[in-house]
């Protein structure tokens, strides 16, 4: 009975501190504007267009892609330590180059090499996402030396209203020609030295 009483207890206790959120919309998340509780949820499904498969194959590169959305993710506390939570879109993906393969990590289910897109601009089409690829980790004392994120990715949706083929542009973004260590939209005095295997400019189909 006791541990009845105790389990009772949790679903409402659990219940009660998410009734405290205080929902936003996902496109109107600022980091100028948080405070605390605040939830940045995907009322509107702006997120739902990336969800998905997709792939990029031109006879030597072949790179897919699995988009997936998490609900009420916690942010990083970069903002004074204020725990804000968001729904956001994590992937895995696989790589092969002449049909030899670099990455896969498709099946993977802790570990997502792109993440955090949280932010969507140009009328809800374009996002950016932190991203990583396994043998590019860096080292940083604001991380604890733990080198998870390296660069920025931006995806700009692109509907085919004709052949129902929607499409996904994609560009690793580069500072001065370099490709930045970007942990956080704000560089950080570092330069990526590390070559990258998958390319920085493709043009995935949705599947």
């Amino acid at each position: 009975m006791k541990q009845v009483l105790l389990f009772i207890w949790f679903l409402l206790y659990s219940f009660q501190g998410c009734s405290q959120d205080n929902i936003i919309p996902l496109e109107q998340f600022s980091v100028n504007s948080i405070s605390l509780h605040d939830y940045y949820k995907d009322v509107n499904g702006v997120l739902d267009k990336f969800v998905g498969t997709w792939i990029y194959d031109d006879g030597v590169t072949y790179f897919k892609v699995v988009f997936q959305k998490k609900e009420r993710k916690s942010a990083i506390n970069d903002w004074n330590n204020t725990p804000i939570y968001f729904d956001q879109l994590v992937a895995n993906f696989e790589l092969r180059l002449n049909e030899l393969t670099v990455y896969n990590n498709l099946s993977s289910t802790d570990i997502h090499p792109i993440n955090d897109g949280h932010r969507v601009f140009n009328l809800n089409r374009k996002i950016k996402l932190f991203y990583s690829e396994s043998d590019n980790n860096y080292t940083d004392a604001y991380y604890n030396n733990f080198g998870l994120y390296r660069s920025t990715l931006s995806l700009t949706y692109q509907p085919d209203l004709s052949n129902n083929l929607d499409q996904l542009l994609w560009n690793r973004i580069t500072f001065n020609g370099k490709e930045p260590i970007d942990t956080s939209n704000y560089l950080i005095g570092q330069q990526d030295s590390t070559p990258y295997q998958i390319p920085p400019n493709l043009l995935l189909t949705k599947q």
